[in-house]
């Protein structure tokens, strides 16, 4: 990389919910490793409006108490805080066949059990329905977690089509992640 090039690590959530994986009114929506400021929750929130739903889930008490602080403050109804642990197949309280979206972002690097997080995913998703899937790049960057942590996209493109998605777009959220978009089939 040169000194020309431009470095982003930023990603902008409202763009990418409305450009790469746009969010309608009324849309029922999982965040499912939300962290603690709901980087992605709250502009879901404010696009599916108070006909839709935003799940909010997460592992640690902790991040779910900043969450819930933050939507009291701001007033937000259409947030459901949920405590899970992704790795464990129909451990999210949620129905089956229950949510049009499914927004995973910068969660699988965090987890050995990766693709015992994906199928919970697809658990999830309405027929048609889809998931988002952003992650940090494979191979050594300027930014982002130990390359050991890291997971190649071809890897989660393949557990994907084994689950019955089919790659629906890929793209570039910044210069150190992907972003790959899977519809159920």
């Amino acid at each position: 990389m040169n000194s020309q090039t431009p470095i982003s690590i930023h990603i902008n959530p409202q763009k990418i919910l409305t450009q790469n994986f746009p969010l309608s009114e009324g849309d029922i929506v999982a965040d499912l490793g939300c962290g603690q400021h709901g980087f992605f929750t709250f502009p879901a929130s404010k696009i599916v409006g108070k006909n839709g739903k935003v799940y909010a889930v997460d592992i640690l008490e902790r991040v779910l108490r900043q969450i819930s602080k933050r939507k009291k403050e701001e007033n937000v109804e259409n947030i459901e805080i949920k405590y899970t642990n992704l790795e464990k197949f129909g451990a999210l309280n949620i129905n089956n066949n229950s949510v049009d979206k499914v927004l995973l972002v910068n969660t699988l690097f965090q987890n050995k059990k990766w693709r015992d997080i994906l199928k919970e995913a697809s658990r999830l998703i309405k027929e048609k329905g889809e998931i988002l899937i952003i992650d940090w790049v494979p191979g050594r960057t300027q930014a982002g977690p130990q390359v050991e942590h890291r997971i190649n996209p071809e890897d989660i493109k393949d557990e994907m089509e084994k689950l019955g998605f089919i790659l629906k777009d890929q793209f570039s959220p910044s210069t150190f992640h992907f972003g790959l978009v899977f519809k159920k089939v």
